[in-house]
């Protein structure tokens, strides 16, 4: 089966001219399949304008932040089709790397919080999701959250919704991109985060 792609990139609040490079290089590949858009700052503001624009079939969100790399398309495409029902999350913590680092622990300690509160039963809350566009898109205009809690608030809202999730082990491909880093302002956000989204979701109604 022939799979045909769109790239959407979402200029997010960046202050350097990154906007006016892509747009620079983008006129030497005029029938090229990627498309560029700017949203309002917030991580949340820019998935939703990126599945709002999306038209195809099924949508991966990556994020340049991330520490996977395109190789995360490969998983999604052996995986189309096989159920248009589930939301589908490629997981960094379904994956052995042999290395124990106060971030990791730190990661751990988040996943045991956000459990606690919030009761996703989903290990790896910031990782790249797939799902059908119809999907996606229903999921997404629930969501009203601007920061990174955004792809916290998708899963709960799958849960909420009583859609299956299904956790996809990303195998070798992690590799960390980053030094990672802890800082205490936003571990403090997360927490009163995490209280503010079990209050909204308790509000939603399944039926929506």
């Amino acid at each position: 089966m022939k799979i045909t792609e769109e790239i959407i990139l979402i200029e997010n609040g960046s202050t350097d001219e990154t906007y006016s490079l892509l747009e620079l290089h983008l006129k030497k590949y005029p029938k090229s399949n990627i498309r560029i858009a700017r949203s309002e700052k917030g991580l949340g503001n820019a998935i939703r304008m990126g599945i709002n624009l999306a038209s195809g079939s099924y949508i991966v969100f990556m994020a340049d932040d991330l520490p996977f790399g395109l190789q995360e398309l490969i998983f999604a495409r052996q995986r189309l089709q096989i159920d248009d029902t589930k939301w589908n999350i490629i997981s960094k913590y379904h994956t052995r790397t042999g290395v124990i680092s106060y971030a990791r622990v730190q990661g751990w300690a988040f996943i045991a919080l956000r459990e606690l509160i919030l009761n996703l039963k989903v290990r790896d809350s910031q990782a790249t999701f797939f799902a059908e566009g119809s999907l996606a898109k229903k999921i997404s205009q629930l969501s009203s959250e601007e920061g990174y809690l955004i792809t916290t608030e998708l899963i709960a809202i799958v849960r909420k919704l009583q859609v299956e999730v299904s956790q996809i082990p990303c195998g070798p491909v992690y590799v960390s991109a980053r030094k990672r880093t802890v800082n205490i302002i936003h571990a403090g956000r997360m927490f009163i985060g995490l209280f503010r989204l079990r209050s909204k979701i308790k509000e939603l109604k399944p039926n929506e």
